[in-house]
């Protein structure tokens, strides 16, 4: 969740088809607590985000850039701080295809149990 620096930048009608999008409902970190308390589960970059949704105990998917932060504990698939967290770590920098189709298989076998 980021709101765009311009419209030029916001998702066009065509590429919302399928989603829903509140970021305009969104004044305040306490609104975006609010909207992910509403969720069953939150795929995310490495953001406040990934860490609001960890410490509320969502269950998360973080998408993450290669060699990241130390907090994310570099090539493991979890973390300590967040128990509901899974990383998704790109094997290659800026290789976000091989990340999003790596999680978009475990989701397609884990969808069971979202």
């Amino acid at each position: 969740m980021q709101k765009p620096v311009s419209d030029a930048k916001k998702l066009l009608r065509r590429q919302r088809a399928h989603i829903v999008d509140w970021i305009n409902e969104i004044e305040d970190f306490a609104d975006t607590a609010a909207l992910v308390a509403s969720l069953d589960f939150v795929v995310c970059v490495g953001t406040s985000i990934a860490h609001l949704a960890g410490a509320m105990g969502k269950r998360v998917w973080l998408l993450d850039r290669h060699r990241s932060c130390w907090r994310w504990m570099r090539d493991h698939g979890d973390t300590p701080w967040y128990p509901g967290m899974r990383i998704f770590n790109q094997k290659e920098r800026g290789d976000w295809d091989e990340v999003l189709t790596r999680a978009l298989a475990e989701l397609l076998q884990d969808a069971w149990r979202l």
